[in-house]
């Protein structure tokens, strides 16, 4: 997976983490607040992908929404991925991708949610 997009994923766990849309730096340039490029994110967004003590708060989260609202999934199909029950099982137990880290799957499955809410 191409580095824009691990750090798209990350930016959009770190939105739905903090509650906020976009992330921004103060630019003493301009003496106003600009958009981060994709460089400056990747340093300042937390790195789901590669730590558990950054993604399992994430899976915690969305469980307990999950849980919340489980009547308004139920008529989900489980390939869809606002299903994340199913795909967290997936992640654990399907032969399908057991190439990648176990890590590296869970936040996949992280990552399709938090993007599914977007769209």
């Amino acid at each position: 997976m191409e580095q824009d997009e691990i750090t798209r994923r990350n930016v959009a766990i770190a939105e739905y983490m903090d509650g906020k849309q976009g992330f921004v730096i103060y630019d003493s340039d301009l003496y106003d607040y600009r958009p981060m490029t994709i460089e400056e994110q990747q340093h300042h967004v937390r790195q789901y992908n590669l730590h558990w003590e950054h993604i399992m708060p994430a899976v915690e989260k969305i469980m307990r929404e999950f849980s919340e609202n489980i009547h308004s999934w139920l008529p989900m199909s489980s390939d869809n991925p606002k299903m994340f029950h199913s795909k967290l099982h997936g992640a654990f137990w399907l032969i399908e991708g057991m190439d990648k880290p176990l890590i590296e799957r869970v936040w996949l499955a992280v990552s399709e949610y938090v993007l599914s809410l977007k769209s």
